[in-house]
């Protein structure tokens, strides 16, 4: 019959196993990663679009500033024609003691004035009082050339008065020594 072989001592030394672990898989933060590139895509269009309103807050209020302008270069036109109306004396003497560049810019001055107060803002206010200055001191500069050419015509007028006046009362009174 067989034998079965017995040991006394063990046959096989033991060993360390190696330094080996079993990890599950990371799962990557998937809904995290959506939720930031969603936030930055969503801050990126609030960017634009907020470009976007400054971009048609700044025409709306160019445009209402120009149609406030073409309403004070009319006012202006009106007043220099009414001003070219006054000729030699009429320009240089007027009523309230003021002289035609001084009197027709204060008038043009009260209607920039009830234009720009017409205006939605203070952004349309500060560039139509800036732009309207302007128009206004040109029309002073005019009126200022115009009160020259005129004072060419009252000194024209008055000397050619002075010559009829003195042959009219030569004619009249030629007997008088």
């Amino acid at each position: 019959m067989p034998v079965v072989p017995i040991y006394s001592s063990p046959q096989v030394a033991p060993t360390l196993l190696p330094d080996v672990r079993q990890r599950a898989p990371e799962v990557r933060d998937f809904a995290g990663a959506q939720n930031i590139a969603l936030g930055e895509t969503l801050s990126g269009m609030a960017g634009e679009y907020a470009k976007v309103l400054i971009a048609e807050q700044e025409d709306a209020n160019r445009l209402r500033v120009q149609d406030a302008l073409n309403q004070a270069i009319a006012k202006r036109t009106d007043l220099r024609l009414e001003a070219a109306k006054l000729r030699g004396r009429a320009a240089l003497e007027r009523p309230d003691g003021v002289s035609l560049a001084d009197e027709f810019g204060k008038r043009f001055d009260d209607e920039t004035r009830t234009i720009g107060e017409s205006l939605g803002n203070d952004a349309q206010r500060r560039a139509f009082t800036l732009q309207s200055g302007q128009i206004g001191l040109a029309l002073r500069e005019n009126l200022s050339s115009y009160m020259l050419e005129q004072q060419k015509v009252f000194r024209d007028e008055t000397r050619k008065a002075t010559v009829l006046t003195a042959t009219t009362q030569a004619v009249l009174l030629y007997n008088d020594p």
